[in-house]
């Protein structure tokens, strides 16, 4: 499963310069007592060492990943065995709004980034199949001001389909919209081209033409959008692209 390549390099090059190994130990103790308390899955991800630590709660027994109270140390900062149970369109959400979460953060200047959480609903499949309402909550525990973010925390609970979701702050109980922010970034103003022409049907040779570069120029465009939106193909790229407002 492709994971969005936007965001992996970002976590990366924020934690690169980060040195908080103090903190970890702190924060492993953290991931295990929301397992325990919430009877959740908890994911402890460091970004500098590329590796996540994940807790089972009985949720994680009830969906038949792992037993109640398991560990998991995995070389990766993408949870893998919890993601591939996720619906598939719910997997693109999810992204869509780790992305708009993260430069939410990085975009307000001040020094409480740790407070804010993002919260959305999934559905995650048993292992007969059977899909169930998951409520994911996100949040980097060492975020504050423009220091590097290392740690990232994410919190799978079962909850019904109407929960509340955006971004919380959890110490006023604040909810800021999940659209605040520009993301124009995300994308070339030549890859927003491009995409856009690919909504309105056309092919590669057409928009090479139109926009009179080579057709190669245009298969590796499409590559790239596929890349940063960790597109799986292009109704996905378009879905995503559209989602975050990229295009119209």
């Amino acid at each position: 499963m492709k994971i969005d390549q936007q965001l992996d390099e970002l976590l990366k090059k924020q934690a690169r310069h980060s040195d908080d190994d103090a903190d970890k130990a702190q924060l492993k103790w953290v991931a295990r007592s929301y397992a325990l308390a919430e009877n959740a899955i908890a994911v402890l991800s460091d970004m500098k060492l590329q590796t996540s630590t994940i807790y089972y709660g009985k949720v994680g027994e009830w969906l038949g990943i792992a037993r109640n109270k398991e560990c998991h140390e995995i070389s990766s900062i993408w949870e893998e065995e919890i993601m591939c149970r996720i619906h598939p369109d719910d997997l693109i959400t999810k992204q869509i709004e780790e992305l708009k979460f993260f430069h939410f953060l990085r975009s307000e200047n001040r020094m409480d980034l740790g407070d804010y959480i993002c919260v959305s609903n999934l559905r995650m499949c048993d292992e007969k199949g059977v899909f169930h309402n998951i409520r994911h909550k996100i949040l980097y525990p060492d975020a504050s001001g423009s220091k590097p973010i290392r740690f990232s925390l994410c919190i799978y609970t079962a909850a019904e389909k109407s929960s509340q979701t955006g971004i919380i702050n959890s110490v006023t109980g604040q909810i800021i919209p999940m659209d605040k922010g520009d993301y124009n970034d995300l994308l070339s103003a030549r890859e927003k081209e491009i995409l856009t022409s690919i909504d309105q049907g056309l092919e590669s040779k057409q928009i090479a033409q139109k926009l009179s570069i080579s057709f190669h120029t245009v298969s590796r465009h499409r590559a790239n959008i596929r890349q940063k939106l960790n597109a799986q193909n292009t109704a996905d790229a378009l879905r995503i692209a559209k989602g975050l407002h990229l295009i119209g």
